[in-house]
């Protein structure tokens, strides 16, 4: 029975489970059936994979907004701290965009609530089409793709009428060469050589082109401008396919050429500053790199309108504008001519490359030569000195000499090579002139005379102007207020060059006083466009700019054995008991040199300083020691070394018949005169070794050091009138 059981048992399930079969099959048919049951299913593939590649668009775009900006950030260089906080955040977000690129990739399910915001301001674009400066600067303000143009068609039908217009511009030159016209046809082939450049750039997709605003005027209607008359020049700075095409295309349509020129420089300097302001206004971090840049620009552009050399392609190139080309400066050192006019008339309009005038000796405007290449020029010359020398020395029969020129000119060649390379090079080394011993004073002195020959005086750098000038600058208020200080100061420099000039002509050193003349002769001249200025009542474009004076470390006008003590004023000298104020005081000092000896020293006494504790030489000593003294005696060195000291007591006024009292002494260490021809320090006043208050300043000048170099080197601001600006220039506020 429970067999029989069993057997109806398994036979009943057997039958319930091909029931459940069969009504999985029905259900599975209405499901399949009905499109609102089957959406209630987990999603299929086809959907899927639909919202899939929507994500994943978004997540490339975000992408390659990340990897554009990163590549801008590292293209700058030099970042701060927060800028390289800021890259290493982008750069963690570009890595966990690429995971969720990953992960969408394979289907599975992305937040996009979690992807994070665009980054600010630099977003990669598309190749666009060739637009204005004016849409380039709203691209980056607003934020938006500029219109995607479609270049399989630019391809296929402007190439064709691009090369069409390519050819009648060759015929064109073939037909003015046959009929003698030289000049026209030097004109069309500048053309030419410019569209043979272009075409290959724009086939392989590097330059835009638009056939409607960049297609070429047709040949006859082709006129360069002033400055394209050399094929060769306008071929080197002046790629016609975007020169003659973006002619009408906005004032910053200029930010597309790669040519460096005040155009192009201006239109990126105004892309950077609207980029910043933006950045500003939105708090982004974008905003200190931004203006880095900016600075850098307007750097490149100071130095492009003066003619210096610049390294213009190490700057960051603007999103969207290319990187700049090689540009040297078209000026040769020396180029721009001195006025010479005398009398007050408006300045002829020339060139900016000529805006500041230069010596014609080359020492004021060498703009395009680096001070490696200035070393170089000094070694060639010795070089060649020496090589005269030999050829000299060989043809009056003196062959050992001739060697010793030789082998000299031929240990110079490390030198030059050096020198050429931009390394440094030791000019202590330089071998001396042939005719000087080295180690000699003269030998010194004419090795550093022609090194300073190659050291411009007016570097080119601007400065602030000095503090004095700033100060009577404020009072300033009007045109003529500011001419007369502009005049002032100006005959106050041509006063200083000339005296330099002086010093250094009675050393001996003409090349260097040539030059420092010629500054003054600059200044007195500058003086005359200042008058011309101040009659038409326009104020003059100046500025001042940072001059290497050479100031010569020597005194001539002192004689070998004569060691000058000055006593130049008393600070603060105290009030001793019985006087009643400093209106009261009267003192003198007494000078005592230890030499020959400390037991015959030299003495001198000042005259009476009457009636102040501040008493000045002009004003109150009036008088300077001359001790005589053995230069070249080993006791002279040994007392500039030594222990011994100059001493100067201060005497004071006790009253009526009484012996004048000390009010303190200072002791003067000589060993400044060791390296310097002129000494001046202040010194405290002390009695034993107690300061009783006050210091004297004191100076020591003898004719030349014993040791030590030839010249100074003075750094100063030194003012320059732009004298080539036209009549139409800006003025130029006097608070400013």
């Amino acid at each position: 029975m429970c067999h029989n059981f069993q057997d109806s048992s398994d036979e009943s399930l057997d039958q319930v489970k091909d029931t459940d079969s069969d009504q999985d099959t029905s259900l599975n048919q209405v499901l399949s059936s009905d499109p609102k049951l089957k959406s209630s299913k987990s999603p299929s593939p086809q959907p899927s994979r639909s919202i899939s590649n929507t994500n994943l668009q978004k997540i490339q775009h975000l992408q390659g907004d990340y990897e554009a900006v990163i590549q801008s950030m590292k293209a700058m260089g030099n970042l701060s701290a927060d800028d390289s906080a800021t890259l290493g955040q982008y750069e963690r977000i570009l890595t966990s965009l690429n995971e969720t690129y990953s992960a969408a990739a394979v289907g599975k399910q992305v937040d996009l609530t979690s992807l994070p915001p665009p980054p600010p301001l630099l977003k990669k674009k598309e190749p666009s089409g060739h637009k204005s400066g004016q849409q380039i600067v709203l691209d980056f303000i607003n934020k938006e793709d500029p219109p995607k143009s479609a270049p399989s068609s630019i391809s296929a039908a402007s190439l064709a009428l691009l090369k069409h217009r390519h050819l009648e511009y060759r015929n064109a030159a073939v037909s003015a060469h046959k009929s003698g016209d030289l000049a026209r046809a030097k004109q069309l082939m500048v053309a030419v050589k410019a569209l043979d450049e272009a075409i290959p750039r724009i086939e392989a997709g590097e330059e835009p082109f638009d056939a409607e605003e960049d297609m070429p005027p047709p040949p006859d209607e082709f006129a360069p401008a002033s400055g394209q008359s050399q094929p060769s020049s306008q071929t080197e700075q002046h790629p016609q396919s975007s020169s003659v095409a973006s002619s009408g295309s906005g004032p910053l349509a200029a930010a597309y050429s790669p040519v460096v020129s005040k155009e192009s420089l201006t239109a990126r300097i105004t892309i950077l500053q609207m980029m910043l302001k933006n950045a500003q206004a939105s708090n982004s971090p974008m905003a200190g790199m931004l203006r880095r840049t900016l600075g850098y620009y307007t750097e490149a552009l100071d130095a492009f309108n003066q003619g210096i050399m610049y390294d213009y392609p190490g700057l960051a190139p603007v999103p969207n504008c290319p990187r700049f080309q090689p540009y040297k400066p078209s000026r040769a050192p020396g180029s721009a001519s001195v006025p010479t006019t005398t009398t007050p008339q408006a300045p002829a309009p020339q060139s900016s490359s000529a805006s500041r005038p230069a010596a014609p000796t080359g020492s004021f405007g060498a703009a395009n030569s680096t001070p490696s290449q200035r070393v170089a020029e000094l070694l060639k010359r010795r070089q060649q000195e020496l090589r005269s020398a030999a050829a000299k020395a060989k043809a009056e029969g003196d062959m050992e000499l001739a060697k010793k020129h030789l082998r000299a000119s031929l240990s110079m060649n490390s030198m030059v090579q050096a020198a050429e390379a931009g390394l440094p090079v030791d000019l202590s080394q330089l071998p001396p002139a042939p005719g000087a011993k080295r180690g000699s004073s003269s030998a010194t002195g004419t090795a550093a005379g022609s090194a300073g020959a190659t050291t411009p005086i007016l570097s080119g750098k601007k400065c602030e102007p000095p503090i004095t000038f700033q100060t009577l600058l404020l009072e300033a208020t009007s045109v003529d207020l500011l001419c007369d200080l502009l005049k002032t100061t100006l005959s106050n420099q041509a006063i200083e060059a000339e005296e330099l000039s002086n010093s250094h002509r009675q050393a001996g050193v003409s090349v260097m006083a040539d030059k420092l003349m010629t500054l003054s002769t600059i200044s007195r001249q500058w003086i005359t466009y200042v008058d011309a200025a101040q009659k038409r009542g326009r104020n003059p474009d100046y500025s001042f700019e940072q001059a290497n004076l050479s100031s010569l470390n020597k005194n001539p006008d002192l004689g070998e054995d004569v060691l000058e003590v000055t006593v130049v004023r008393g600070i603060s000298l105290p009030i001793p008991p019985g006087i009643s104020g400093p209106e009261a005081l009267d003192t003198y000092v007494t000078l005592e040199l230890p030499y020959p000896n400390s037991d015959s020293p030299q003495k001198f006494s000042t005259a009476w300083a009457r009636h102040t504790n501040q008493p000045t030489d002009y004003g109150g000593f009036e008088a300077s020691a001359r001790f005589t003294v053995n230069r070249k005696a080993r006791s002279f060195e040994r007392l500039l070394q030594g222990p011994k000291t100059l001493k100067a007591t201060v005497y004071y006024n006790r009253g009526l018949l009484k012996k004048p009292g000390v009010l303190g002494t200072a002791s003067v260490k000589l060993e400044g005169l060791l390296s310097s021809a002129t000494s001046t320090s202040c010194y405290d006043l002390k009695d034993g070794r107690t300061a009783v208050g006050g210091m004297l300043e004191i100076t020591l000048r003898h004719r030349s050091p014993l040791s030590g170099p030839p010249f100074h080197i003075v750094t100063k601001p030194w003012l320059i009138i732009q004298s080539s600006r036209s009549a139409a220039a800006p003025r130029v506020s006097p608070r400013k």
